[in-house]
């Protein structure tokens, strides 16, 4: 079973390394960076698989250890997800759990504008933007990271408009010049 253990700015979770849980773990996270955003704030982390002790409040092992050093890969602000655990996605007893492993890291993982694979964090916006009708926790959903980006590409440090620029393309490809005709996130690049 899973456990969660949280500290003043990061959140631990484990799991056994089984693709069910896999993927379980991958939308948690997804879940998670979307509902933080609703607060203002961007998610970045990462998710291994390894070997890792975790009962309560103590955890430990080389899988902590990994999973700081993915996370300062410099990476845009993404929960990147580790090679071994995409592996897991398809470790599935079989044929069907296979197939759903595939298709859950195609909705759910990320492959572009990064150095690693991430959590899309539009994956559950994504798919009901090819609908004329959106529904209204998905319309909700969908202003907290317009207003999230928008603030964020304010800020006079060019390191932090770096990333929210990032953010803003994503959210544009993922989002906008749909069927719903989501309004695009206006972004200058830097120097203009």
């Amino acid at each position: 079973k899973p456990e969660a253990i949280y500290g003043f700015d990061s959140i631990a979770i484990s799991t056994p390394a089984t693709n069910v849980d896999a993927i379980w773990l991958c939308e948690a996270a997804a879940g998670i960076q979307n509902h933080i955003c609703c607060h203002g704030f961007l998610v970045r982390g990462s998710i291994v698989t390894g070997n890792l002790y975790h009962s309560g409040n103590t955890i430990f092992g080389p899988a902590m250890a990994d999973a700081v050093e993915l996370d300062k890969s410099g990476s845009p602000p993404v929960i990147v997800v580790a090679d071994e655990t995409l592996k897991s996605f398809t470790d599935g007893a079989s044929d069907q759990d296979k197939e759903i492993g595939k298709i859950r890291e195609y909705q759910l993982i990320a492959r572009d504008d990064s150095s690693f694979p991430y959590i899309d964090s539009f994956w559950l916006t994504k798919r009901h933007t090819n609908q004329k009708s959106i529904p209204q926790s998905t319309r909700v959903n969908i202003e907290c990271w317009r207003t999230l980006i928008e603030t964020g590409l304010r800020n006079r440090d060019p390191r932090i408009r770096q990333k929210y620029t990032w953010m803003a393309k994503r959210f544009n490809l993922c989002l906008c010049s749909k069927v719903s005709a989501i309004r695009r996130i206006a972004v200058e690049e830097e120097g203009e």
